[in-house]
């Protein structure tokens, strides 16, 4: 029961950090290339320092982690320092370039190019401690094939999660403001990286696949 806990408590913890962040990363797009939406101004809304209290769910997560399995502690500190290292130090930069956005003047784009390059770059840094969770490999851990193909299944998961968020604002306001076609594209993209995560995973670890069939036999 308490190993079920403490794997339960941190994967919650991220699953919502995952979701309330890609909606975050994904509005740097829509404020950068304005044209996708009908109406740009609504992503001046999501761009607030208020927002930023979902990071709590990221420190929550790191630290759940570090309490609830202390023997890794050496091990994951050292093979994870350089991609959890520089994920905070985007996302420091992003928060940086959102203050200067939000209190400062729209009009400055190497600010608005900042804030999209850091908000796309910290999810990918981030996802790289996935890999090493599947894997226990750090090398080549952030060109291998099956990073590469995590690193599009993100990006596309924060596009959609985003597009299908504002679709929702839409209809409640009763506004048209996002382009259906992009939606629909999203989605499609989304298969297609999900397909792809999956094939390169069960040719680089078909471990991972034989061993998640066996638990399933088990407990079923």
């Amino acid at each position: 029961m308490r190993e079920l806990l403490a794997l339960f408590i941190p994967a919650v913890s991220v699953y919502i950090y995952i979701i309330l962040s890609s909606i975050e990363y994904g509005v740097s797009l829509f404020h950068l290339f304005p044209g996708i939406l009908k109406n740009a101004r609504i992503t001046k809304h999501y761009i607030q320092p208020v927002f930023e209290v979902t990071n709590v769910f990221l420190v929550f997560t790191i630290v759940s982690i570090f309490s609830f399995f202390p023997k890794a502690n050496a091990q994951l500190g050292i093979n994870l320092l350089v991609p959890i290292f520089l994920g905070l130090l985007f996302l420091g930069l992003r928060n940086v370039c959102m203050l200067l956005i939000f209190y400062g003047s729209n009009e400055r784009k190497l600010i608005n190019l900042l804030f999209f390059f850091s908000s796309f770059i910290t999810p990918l840094l981030l996802s790289t401690t996935f890999i090493y969770m599947l894997t226990g490999q750090v090398q080549n851990l952030f060109f291998s094939s099956l990073t590469i193909s995590l690193y599009c299944f993100v990006i596309v998961s924060i596009l959609l999660i985003t597009s299908a968020f504002f679709q929702f604002y839409a209809k409640e306001k009763k506004e048209n403001i996002f382009f259906q076609r992009f939606v629909m594209a999203t989605i499609v993209l989304f298969l297609l990286s999900f397909l792809s995560l999956l094939m390169t995973a069960n040719i680089t670890i078909p471990y991972i696949f034989s061993n998640t069939v066996t638990i399933l036999i088990f407990y079923l």
